[in-house]
């Protein structure tokens, strides 16, 4: 779990500092061979160095209440 939270924060770095060397390392460090981003759901998956797959699933926004 500590993993995905790690790899979600690491990917929403990258994307706001545009820091992407940092971000490359940072997979290397934890043997992520490549990722994947969906950028209709904002949904990742990563495909590590034993071929496993792990998701991070985007929580959806709370509707906005009308009035």
């Amino acid at each position: 779990m500590e993993l995905l939270v790690r790899l979600g924060h690491f990917f929403e770095q990258a994307r706001s500092d545009a820091d992407y060397a940092t971000f490359a390392n940072e997979l290397r460090r934890h043997q992520v061979s490549y990722y994947i981003y969906f950028v209709s759901t904002g949904n990742m998956n990563f495909v590590m160095a034993n071929d496993e797959v792990v998701s991070v699933k985007k929580r959806p926004r709370a509707a906005a209440r009308s009035r």
